[in-house]
Order: C-alpha cells, then structure tokens, then sequence
C-alpha cells in the first residue's frame, strides 16, 4: 500500500476523506467513511495525487459521499499547514467551509486543522505555488478541537 511503502520510506504520503453530513445527538456534523487513497507520487517534503480525479469523483457519486478533507504526512515534521497544505485546504473549504485536513507527524500522531477566515481570504488572493512564506502564517489556520474518531461506526 502507498501509505506504508512512504513511511518505510520516510516520504510524505496524501489520501481524500469522503464521507457524508450527519447527525450527532441532534448536532450536525461530518462523518468520514472512506478514506481515498490515490497513485500519487511521494518525496521527502511533499506528496501529488497523480490523477485520480475522475475515479474519485466516480466514487462520490456511486456511493453518496461528498469529499470532507484530505490526510497527509510530515514524516520528518511536527504536524502543522506549509503554504503548500494551505492551498490545498483552501480549495477543500472553498466547496465545503467545514472541511478539515488532517496531518500526521513524525510521530505518528494526527493533528487536524482548518483555515481561519483570515487564511481564506489571504489564500485567495496569493498568486504563488509551490513552498513559500506566508505573513503571520500561525493565524491562517486553527486546530479543529471538537473531533472524534470512532472505527467501525
């Protein structure tokens, strides 16, 4: 499988969380339910989905799912958003606002995270790909605190 091939090999690694809008004692949320593990092509410091687009799409579609947000790692970080991450986040939420991305450290630990409003409309209007510096970065996006992981359910 991708995942363990990139962590043997000390690359990043990328999936798509697709799920559906639920309910949670009377409160709204997102339930995740397939994880979208696409051929990608992993490096050290960064990880592309190499076109899986359509078979994702077909995925949603058969099954009823909406994509709720993406999982990679930093295999040689501490969990946070580079600008690349950010970017990315920023076309997730364009489509749905609550969106998370979920990214798993060199310790194997997951953090989740989300753009602020601030990050939404700074992403927005930066023209530039790639890594690059991004002002007061920290404030651009926020830990997502209310979530559960629940196997099986």
């Amino acid at each position: 499988m991708a995942i363990k091939r990139a962590q043997r090999s000390n690359e990043e690694f990328c999936a798509w969380i697709l799920g559906k809008s639920a309910q949670v004692q009377k409160k709204p949320c997102l339930a995740a339910t397939k994880l979208f593990v696409p051929v990608q092509e992993n490096l050290d410091d960064s990880c592309m989905d190499t076109g899986c687009g359509i078979e994702l799409l077909n995925l949603c579609g058969a099954d009823g799912l909406k994509l709720i947000g993406s999982v990679h790692s930093h295999p040689t970080w501490d969990a946070f958003f580079s600008s690349k991450d950010m970017h990315m986040q920023y076309s997730i939420q364009q489509l749905l606002p609550d969106a998370v991305g979920l990214v798993m450290d060199q310790h194997h630990e997951f953090k989740t995270f989300r753009l602020t409003q601030k990050g939404m409309r700074e992403i927005a209007k930066c023209p530039l790909s790639g890594f690059h510096p991004h002002d007061d970065a920290d404030t651009l996006y926020e830990p997502v605190r209310v979530i559960e992981f629940k196997s099986g359910q």
